[in-house]
């Protein structure tokens, strides 16, 4: 990359210029990062199916590295059908309940339950961010 990008704090003014020259280095650096990440995420599954199927971790002495296999622990999952009724009526009431957009859809679309479709009068878009959007200027 040519330019380093400005500060997220935006001192300074930017030029029309200095923008326009940012459009296809930006462009550039978006695809870049998108073939980098397929690269690393299919070098990574390999190394994860032969560190599964070994069982024990792989050394490249050439270089001093080692790849190895590490559990994360996934996010808190909280079971509100176990919950007695009045607890979960309480952490609603303090908006501490959300339902899982993808799941309501996947079960309204697989079987049809009433209480998915009466769940979408309630549903709303969070407050996005603006994206910068690069694509062939109309001629």
């Amino acid at each position: 990359m040519r330019r380093q990008a400005m500060g997220s704090d935006g001192d300074g003014v930017v030029s029309r210029r200095e923008a326009v020259g940012a459009i296809e280095e930006l462009r550039e650096a978006r695809e870049q990062r998108a073939n980098y990440e397929k690269a690393a995420t299919g070098l990574a599954n390999l190394l994860r199916r032969y560190l599964t199927e070994s069982g024990e971790d792989l050394y490249d002495g050439e270089r001093g590295l080692r790849a190895r296999l590490q559990l994360r622990k996934g996010e808190a999952v909280y079971d509100v059908r176990a919950m007695p009724a009045a607890l979960v009526v309480e952490l609603q009431s303090l908006g501490l309940l959300a339902v899982n957009h993808k799941a309501l859809m996947a079960l309204r679309d697989g079987a049809q339950v009433v209480a998915c479709d009466d769940a979408q009068r309630y549903v709303s878009r969070g407050e996005g961010t603006p994206t910068v959007i690069i694509e062939e200027a109309p001629k």
